[in-house]
């Protein structure tokens, strides 16, 4: 076991825990205390009557470190990620769409549609049914990619995230929805509701917005890929 990323994963879960809940069962107190100190010393980790949390450096460590995200052969300098723009329409004719609200640091409580990595050797449509499989329990297929957005996302004048989202279009699909699980919730929302959202929370994108817009304004999905400019996105906090 790796003691320090066990410690890290943790504590991506939870804004603060205690000493107990961090610890595994099956780990020599002594040892587990040294690699908690080292990471509380090293500035990663904070201290408090409550207990324990990550610093917003600990959280930049935690996303960019292949040894503690566990995201083997998934380059963290540059991802490409899959968007999973799962939609229906309400009984009302309201079109809906599928948005997940991340319960894990960064951005913990945050909304927004939400999908994956793409890993090595898998398209990105193939990504995308996986992703939608694993966080919402769908079984769903995937029509094209509507959009290709890259931002750049800063923390403290560093990049912290360099990522390609590739949007992909889901508008048919099976399953029982999973609604809350240990790393988030999801929950059917208005499209109307959805911009909001991304336009209020401090990880949105611009490029999301205008999809959003493009939609309301014509009442339908783009059929061509939209390729948006570049854009940064600049963090005061990463919690």
């Amino acid at each position: 076991m790796d003691i320090q990323a066990h410690i890290i994963n943790k504590l991506l879960l939870s804004p603060i825990l205690r000493y107990s809940k961090i610890r595994p069962r099956d780990c020599e107190n002594d040892l587990f205390n040294y690699h908690l100190q080292f990471l509380v010393k090293k500035g990663l980790v904070e201290r408090s009557v409550k207990g324990y949390s990550l610093s917003d450096e600990g959280i930049f460590v935690a996303m960019n470190d292949m040894k503690i995200s566990g995201k083997v052969g998934v380059s963290n300098s540059h991802k490409m990620n899959c968007l999973d723009l799962v939609v229906k329409q309400s009984k009302s004719g309201e079109m809906m769409i599928l948005n997940h609200k991340r319960m894990r640091f960064p951005y913990m409580n945050q909304w927004g549609i939400t999908g994956g990595s793409i890993n090595n050797g898998e398209t990105v449509l193939e990504a995308a049914k996986r992703t939608l499989k694993l966080k919402f329990g769908l079984d769903g297929e995937f029509i094209r990619i509507v959009q290709l957005s890259r931002v750049f996302f800063m923390y403290n004048d560093r990049l912290f995230q360099e990522i390609t989202f590739w949007v992909c279009l889901c508008t048919a699909f099976r399953g029982e929805l999973i609604t809350k699980y240990e790393g988030g919730k999801n929950e059917w929302m208005p499209l109307s509701k959805v911009k909001k959202l991304e336009q209020s929370t401090k990880m949105g994108i611009s490029g999301l917005v205008g999809l959003y817009e493009t939609i309301e304004k014509t009442g339908k999905v783009p059929s061509r890929t939209r390729n948006t400019p570049e854009e940064v996105v600049r963090l005061d906090t990463l919690r």
